[in-house]
């Protein structure tokens, strides 16, 4: 087990977040093993942090580390709840700036990989590490004009660092593989605009994976408006600790190593984490200062039927 981290005025969810990451073996040891002298950086409060909960298995108060985050996202407000999946989107961000070094665009790459390289070469702005490498993947999103005397194909590479599920407000229980089957149908579009016939109506549109993270993130999106009434969505979602995603004939194999749950209502609550250590084989549910351990049929039981688990932490075998 790890160590616990103190709250310091609702930071349940930035705490919930590092123990996730923590747990995920890949991140916690790139962390870990990377030198930084520079105690204003997220990357040094991380290593910092980490040394000491997983290595040496003492709580720890994260003053240091949560005052820097606040300093380099003034948007988080102190003493407010933050979204742990914006928490992760940010977080990971700066950490890819962070640990970022030059990057070269290679000059033997056509049509689609030149894309994607430009793509990837503008978004981490002209930098590359192993942490963008092991969080980072793209899908391609692509149009097919409807009219039938043109056929284009509008298609753009687009970087995602989390697979965001959109949820169903319905009674009965839905799994995740259905959910990331939904993700990938095609969409409707109207009013869409063909640059090359002028075609203006509908069209559809369709998201595919071109490649894939070691660490596949993946959030539900409990938090939508229904109607006119912006509530979060209960609705029982059936997790598979296992998944395996198939492009172009290569497989991944993926295992579930950390969970974030959000308590309570739209109107408040509390995030706390559950996360497997790889190490002694066990889940740990971790509130804050507290790391108690939790039977392995407790882990199951909260995967086929819950209602407030909102992201998860996959890593590659």
């Amino acid at each position: 087990m790890s160590g616990g981290l103190t709250n310091l005025g609702n930071t349940c969810g930035i705490n919930s977040l590092l123990q996730c990451i923590c747990y995920v073996n890949k991140l916690r040891d790139y962390i870990i093993s990377n030198e930084c002298e520079d105690n204003t950086n997220i990357k040094y409060q991380l290593k910092d942090i980490y040394n000491k909960i997983w290595n040496d298995k003492a709580s720890v108060n994260p003053v240091g580390c949560i005052n820097i985050i606040y300093k380099i996202f003034p948007s988080l407000n102190r003493f407010e709840q933050h979204d742990i999946s914006e928490l992760w989107m940010l977080l990971s961000d700066k950490l890819a700036e962070e640990y970022g070094t030059p990057m070269s665009l290679p000059s033997n790459f056509v049509n689609v990989e030149s894309k994607v390289y430009d793509t990837l070469y503008k978004n981490n702005n002209k930098k590359t590490s192993e942490w963008i490498e092991s969080i980072q993947g793209v899908q391609i999103s692509t149009i097919v004009c409807p009219n039938n005397n043109c056929n284009n194909c509008s298609w753009n590479p687009e970087i995602f660092t989390s697979l965001v599920l959109d949820i169903p407000n319905q009674d009965n229980s839905i799994f995740l593989s259905d959910l990331m089957k939904n993700y990938f149908k095609k969409e409707e579009l109207n009013g869409w605009n063909c640059d090359k016939c002028k075609y203006n109506g509908n069209a559809y549109k369709e998201n595919t994976l071109y490649s894939l993270p070691d660490i596949l993130t993946v959030t539900l999106k409990r938090f939508a408006f229904v109607g006119d009434r912006y509530i979060k969505l209960r609705t029982s979602v059936v997790i598979e600790d296992e998944i395996t995603i198939t492009i172009l004939n290569n497989k991944k194999n993926y295992r579930l190593k950390s969970i974030g749950i959000h308590h309570g209502s739209i109107m408040g609550g509390h995030y706390t984490a559950i996360c497997y250590n790889s190490n002694n084989h066990c889940w740990y549910h971790i509130d804050d200062s507290s790391s108690v351990k939790v039977s392995v049929n407790d882990v199951l039981r909260l995967l086929q039927n819950n209602k407030d688990v909102y992201i998860l932490f996959y890593e590659s075998e």
